[in-house]
């Protein structure tokens, strides 16, 4: 979760003195981070990063956690700090060390989603909601039919990076369900089509959606983006492989 600890940052350093605490605590030095906002005094800020602190400090423990879901839940609000604290509360759910229950985050993540805030938070919950549901929720066993429980996600936020970003997740689970059809190809699509997706991204979806339509027999298709590849990846280690196809060679296909 201390991934996050500079977006934190971004978004609530709104107390004087608490940025170094918050420096202390994106290094990884817990302990020293929850007792500097423990000095910091009583403000929502010093009580956020004094929880989030208190999640990592050793030793970690059902009690100490327990601490910490408590003071994050205190902070719960629709405001940045609350909302930020909601995450991270569904994040201690999802990721708890002793007693994971992604029942209780899907319930975070969908109250936060609720606030309609769309912001980084809730953005941020979006895509950890759609994993949540498309990968360990109770849910339809047919594949196609789980895959729609996450489309109203993608009427939630207006920001096409986290569009983007639930295509991805829709399409990897479907690649890995060995779903090569004309619905996980359009994810691949929308997903490239999408706002600055990263150079590896943006290559590793072009060999998707040139294997995908490999599969599905559009060969057309499937040569178009392999030599996209070709022409734009020219140093890439699957480079060879994507050549020997496009000469007609037999391969299973580069991943």
């Amino acid at each position: 979760m201390l991934g996050l600890v500079g977006i934190v940052m971004g978004a609530n350093a709104q107390t004087t003195g608490l940025t170094q605490a918050w420096e202390t605590l994106s290094y990884g030095f817990y302990d020293d981070a929850g007792e500097a906002f423990a000095r910091a005094g009583d403000s929502r800020e010093a009580r956020l990063g004094a929880a989030i602190a208190k999640v990592n400090s050793s030793p970690v423990t059902a009690a100490s956690l327990a601490d910490a879901q408590r003071q994050l839940s205190a902070l719960v609000a629709n405001d940045e700090i609350g909302r930020t604290a909601h995450y991270f509360l569904g994040r201690l759910h999802q990721l708890h060390p002793i007693a994971p229950d992604p029942i209780a985050a899907a319930r975070e993540f969908e109250a936060l989603v609720a606030t309609a805030a769309d912001d980084a938070w809730c953005r941020l919950a979006l895509v950890k909601l759609a994993i949540l549901r498309l990968t360990t929720l109770p849910g339809p066993d047919d594949p196609a039919a789980r895959v729609a429980t996450v489309r109203p996600l993608f009427e939630q936020t207006t920001d096409p990076a986290t569009r983007r970003d639930l295509h991805l997740v829709v399409a990897e689970v479907c690649l890995r369900q060995q779903r090569y059809d004309a619905a996980t190809r359009e994810h691949l699509l929308s997903a490239l089509a999408a706002p600055s997706p990263g150079a590896d991204v943006r290559a590793d979806l072009l060999i998707q959606i040139a294997r995908v339509s490999q599969l599905m027999g559009d060969a057309a298709t499937a040569r178009d983006y392999y030599e996209r590849f070709v022409r734009d990846y020219p140093r890439d280690r699957r480079r060879p492989t994507v050549e020997l196809i496009l000469a007609g060679g037999e391969t299973p296909g580069p991943r």
